[in-house]
């Protein structure tokens, strides 16, 4: 399986390279104002990804901060319930909807 794996990367590779050597030519991206950039296909594409991956990240780290602030007010509360000496259970209020 790992071997089948390592092919899989080879080959996504392999492929991810070919894509950059046939777009080397330069090209130009207009702004607004005039102005220009210049810069081979492939750099404008690699710019345009990772602006999109680090939009992503900043929009869903809201999302990630509260799921961690919840699962803080869940391991207390199991916490609670645990450290209780007596047999009866202590009422759990369900989680909040989101």
């Amino acid at each position: 399986m790992r071997i089948a794996l390592w092919l899989f990367r080879f080959a996504v590779f392999v492929l991810l390279l070919g894509f950059a050597i046939k777009n080397t030519e330069p090209a130009q991206l207009k702004f607004f104002f005039g102005t220009a950039w210049n810069a081979p296909l492939i750099m404008i594409l690699l710019a345009f990804f990772v602006a999109g991956v680090l939009l992503c990240m900043a929009a869903l780290a809201g999302v990630l901060f509260g799921f961690k602030r919840e699962n803080g007010r869940l391991q207390r509360q199991l916490a609670r319930i645990t450290s209780t000496s007596s047999g009866a259970a202590t009422p759990v209020q369900p989680p909040r909807e989101l």
